[in-house]
């Protein structure tokens, strides 16, 4: 695994790139939103390719009370 940065302010985030091409991010402080996780667990993260008109409507109206709470926040 290379090392591709460390450029942090505070020297907790890294950037590699592993030996098959995949990134790997690591930082010393937890994300609330993994605190429900084991420390030394594993997990990934994707990111999804919606098509530019986003979901259809018929997918979105079991959620349109919190979408549009959501919009007045």
């Amino acid at each position: 695994m290379s090392q591709l940065n460390a450029l942090s302010t505070q020297g907790d985030s890294y950037t590699y790139q592993a030996a098959d091409g995949q990134w790997v991010f690591l930082n010393r402080a937890r994300p609330h939103f993994l605190s429900h996780l084991p420390l030394s667990g594993a997990f990934c993260l994707v990111e999804l390719a919606l098509p530019p008109a986003g979901l259809p409507p018929e997918a979105l109206a079991s959620f349109a009370d919190e979408l549009a709470a959501r919009e007045k926040r």
